[in-house]
């Protein structure tokens, strides 16, 4: 009798853990899609719901995590900290009130949500394929509608033109990094595997993978995401190196081989990105940042683009303005946080919030584009110390007991240290993509113990 209930809990839980992937896949896939708010809502409250359940049967197993378990003060710090801070420091009550009852609230669901799927792959290993391409929904999306409308116009579209039709860049540039630290995470497992030979498939699925994305932000002329695609391509060539190094000529050879061959890829995506690119990528880039740092000396940052003619670098020409104002925003919000310390409490606007108490005058500015810098303005330094303290604390415990679900939640979630400074990371469907992302590798930490 007991027997036959064991079994029909096992049954159960496995169902929950079935819907969840499926809610995970749906969510995933329309995240960055127009018009689904609602339906984005009715997911997160459905993941939610099955994931309390799924935390409170392995309260047990959590706890055996010890002390890792501490890394979970610090998203509850960060939530508590958005209250404290609506009660006793906000410059703007009002529209920090709207958005702790709709961003927070998403927020504080998707947490949940990825806590979930951290204890459902933990439990069903052969499960985590589907929460891998769920990353890679994006670049597809992306691949696919720009094909549609080259179909459409009868030629290959120029890079980036389309995607006012869909969405913009920064949505490939947020999932494209997170996919590509996935692949990441993947080949270092491979890397640590004893039966590489026997596991060459895994090997040619990541090489896929990469081209698979570079494909996505030539396209879409990302920037932002060619970089962060550029950092992990040299990351994967470092550790493809070092293993060589370790395992000697004969052992080591294919991975000298896929060095080479990484390098040979990251060479193709910059001569083809110099031809189709509608941005430059030469020596100008460096004139135009320092030109940007220079926010007394040029201060046409304040008007907003394509509100006051650019100013030069000091090669004498004129600066490229999406670089200029980006560096321009991200600099001046340093400045407004040493002056705000407790940050604005609203995300949104909180550049130009903080901007008006300062008594700077302005044109029409949004978001400084640095994740870092937005939240830092909305929440101050605390937000700032909590949110950062997290990723590493997620890092070191993974560390502490290295297995390839560790690797991945040290993966995806160190990548956001650098994509937050250079994207606009901090608001709206990103940061409850954060949140659930930052779950799901602080669930895969504190399961380890269940899957040694």
């Amino acid at each position: 009798m007991k027997l036959v209930k064991m079994l029909e809990v096992v049954k159960l839980e496995k169902s929950s853990i079935g819907a969840l992937l499926l809610f995970s896949m749906v969510l995933f896939f329309i995240i960055v899609l127009p018009n689904t708010i609602a339906l984005r809502n009715i997911l997160l409250f459905l993941g939610f719901c099955i994931s309390a359940i799924l935390i409170k049967k392995n309260i047990p197993i959590l706890l055996r995590a010890r002390f890792s378990i501490t890394l979970l003060l610090f998203p509850v710090l960060i939530f508590l900290w958005v209250i404290l801070h609506y009660y006793f420091f906000s410059l703007n009550p009002l529209d920090q009130w709207h958005e702790i009852k709709s961003l927070w609230l998403r927020s504080f669901l998707a947490f949940f949500f990825g806590f979930g799927l951290a204890i459902s792959i933990s439990k069903y290993q052969n499960f985590r394929r589907i929460i891998y391409l769920n990353f890679f929904f994006v670049p597809l999306i992306n691949i696919a509608v720009y094909l549609y409308f080259s179909i459409k116009l009868g030629h290959l579209a120029p890079p980036s033109s389309y995607l006012r039709y869909l969405f913009t860049k920064i949505e490939l540039a947020y999932f494209g990094s997170l996919a590509s630290a996935v692949l990441l995470a993947e080949f270092i497992e491979f890397a640590r595997r004893k039966d590489v030979e026997k596991r060459m498939w895994v090997l040619l699925l990541i090489v896929a993978g990469l081209v698979l994305i570079l494909i996505s932000n030539l396209i879409a002329d990302s920037r932002i995401g060619a970089i962060i695609w550029a950092l992990v391509i040299v990351l994967m060539s470092m550790y493809s190196l070092r293993v060589f190094a370790i395992s000697g000529v004969k052992k080591g050879m294919h991975y000298l081989l896929l060095a080479i061959a990484i390098m040979a890829i990251f060479i193709t995506f910059l001569n083809i990105n110099s031809r189709i690119s509608q941005r430059t990528w030469n020596i100008g880039f460096i004139y135009d940042v320092l030109t940007g740092l220079d926010i007394k000396g040029n201060p046409q940052w304040s008007l907003g683009e394509g509100n006051a003619i650019l100013p030069k670098n000091s090669e004498g020409e004129m600066v490229n303005s999406s670089t200029y104002h980006r560096v321009a925003w991200a600099v001046a919000g340093i400045y407004l946080i040493a002056e705000h310390p407790l940050g604005y409490g609203v995300i949104k606007n909180s550049f130009t919030g903080l901007l008006d108490a300062s008594g700077i005058p302005h044109g029409g500015l949004g978001q400084t584009h640095s994740g870092w810098v937005d939240f830092g303005l909305a929440y101050g330094l605390p937000g700032i110390l909590l949110l950062l303290t997290w990723i590493l604390a997620i890092t070191y415990f993974a560390t502490k007991d290295l297995d390839a679900l560790n690797i991945l939640a040290i993966s995806i979630a160190i990548i956001y240290i650098p994509l937050m400074l250079i994207a606009e990371t901090a608001w709206k469907e990103y940061l409850e993509a954060e949140f659930l992302i930052l779950a799901l590798a602080s669930g895969l930490v504190l399961m380890r113990s269940y899957r040694t």
